[in-house]
């Protein structure tokens, strides 16, 4: 399984959970992550749920690791690289559209399709070793979700897309990538601090 679900009160912590690949998205964890946060809207045990990853990322983005017969991106054509995107894309506005509070706990790098993950989540906690960032254009590709203008200016976010340049979790702060930083073994108890607090609001408040 590619998630870890456990339960702190009303709180659900999911947890990704392929340290060995730094959390990378492949197919599989896609399809898993649309299905874990569909049960949890569904959860009647839950009000609030906190996203983290196990090891030293939270997710280092979307897997590069081509199984055999995927096409490589580049070859192909626009109308068809916009159909294999729109799968991703399905995926975060239904996470962005979830009726229950969602808190990032960013526990190490959030790259790429990752720090758009974030993005998605309602509230957005950094531990002091965060590293976030959009390299994709590196790799000749750009981001499946254009979200980040939506967190940061717009000319921050041009750079950030343009270059491909990362941050360290200060600055991520600073410019609005996640609320704040908190030191990283405080991370995951500070988020769920932050879901009690929502849990104790009548559930006409939530979200």
């Amino acid at each position: 399984e590619c998630f870890r679900a456990s339960y702190q009160a009303r709180v659900l912590i999911l947890t990704m959970n392929r340290p060995d690949d730094l959390n990378a998205v492949n197919k599989d964890m896609h399809d898993e992550l649309g299905t874990v946060f569909y049960d949890a809207q569904m959860d009647d045990d839950a009000d609030v749920i906190v996203l983290t990853g196990a090891g030293r990322a939270f997710s280092a983005g979307f897997d590069l690791e081509r199984e055999s017969g995927d096409a490589d991106p580049h070859d192909m054509a626009a109308d068809e690289w916009r159909d294999h995107l729109k799968t991703y894309i399905d995926t975060f506005m239904m996470i962005w559209n979830l009726s229950k509070p969602i808190i990032a706990a960013v526990n190490g790098y959030a790259l790429a399709g990752a720090c758009e993950l974030v993005q998605v989540c309602d509230i957005k906690i950094a531990s002091d070793q965060a590293v976030m960032g959009e390299p994709e254009i590196r790799s000749g590709l750009g981001p499946p979700l254009l979200i980040t203008p939506f967190s940061v200016n717009l000319a921050t976010a041009k750079e950030l897309l343009l270059t491909g340049d990362t941050v360290d979790a200060t600055e991520a702060a600073r410019i609005g990538l996640v609320s704040r930083v908190v030191e990283h073994d405080q991370l995951i108890q500070e988020c769920e601090l932050i879901a009690k607090k929502i849990t104790l609001l009548s559930p006409f408040r939530h979200f």
